[in-house]
């Protein structure tokens, strides 16, 4: 989770701020989401959201735990960019 926390929010403002009609949610470690593990929890927070943004290690367990399913995503982008300075 420790990269989880490093994940900038000023990217969330930004997409929040010129997306404003989509419902956006960031997920960071304060989030304690590795206690969420079951479905309501996941449907309840996603619920009437159209933009996400995590890290892809978030991404991944909620894959392979069942949480999300690909056929559900419309587009995934990876930001590669420094997250340390």
């Amino acid at each position: 989770m420790a990269e989880l926390e490093c994940y900038p929010p000023e990217k969330h403002e930004v997409i929040s701020s010129q997306i404003p009609a989509a419902r956006t949610r960031l997920f960071i470690g304060s989030d304690n989401m590795g206690q969420w593990s079951k479905q309501q929890i996941w449907d309840a927070t996603l619920k009437d959201v159209q933009i996400v943004m995590s890290t892809h290690a978030v991404l991944a367990d909620a894959l392979s735990h069942g949480f999300i399913e690909m056929s559900k995503l419309t587009l995934l982008i990876f930001d590669e960019g420094k997250l340390f300075p």
